[in-house]
């Protein structure tokens, strides 16, 4: 009979100490979803660390990029209509870009870190 006040006081214990244990029961235990969040209209989202970013199509050298491209493939450019870079060892650049003859393609061009280009995918759109 001495065993069974043992397992009793245990089973009390056990049975008081459980509920503030469970993670149910406990909110800071638990992870809350962060809220995503999108920059008002007219704001720019900011950048991503190693990830493309939006740019000015008139920077001189999404331009000189954009050239480029159009050189490539045997024309003149008439405009950058949308323009992304990415920081790599060097500089990708990826174009939306409008050629002379009224083509638009899709380009990823890639700058190397002495300055030179190649293009290293292009679209039709």
């Amino acid at each position: 009979m001495k065993t069974l006040p043992t397992i009793v006081v245990l089973l009390t214990f056990v049975g008081l100490s459980l509920p503030a244990c469970s993670e149910s029961d406990d909110a800071s235990l638990q992870q809350k979803p962060v809220a995503a969040t999108t920059p008002e209209q007219g704001e720019e989202m900011p950048p991503i660390a190693g990830g493309m970013s939006a740019t000015d199509t008139q920077d001189a050298e999404v331009v000189k990029a954009a050239e480029f491209a159009a050189s490539q493939m045997g024309q003149a450019l008439d405009s950058v209509l949308e323009a992304s870079q990415q920081v790599v060892a060097g500089m990708n650049y990826a174009m939306t870009i409008k050629l002379k003859n009224g083509d638009v393609y899709e380009v990823l061009v890639y700058r190397d870190l002495q300055g030179n280009y190649s293009m290293t995918e292009y679209r039709k759109q």
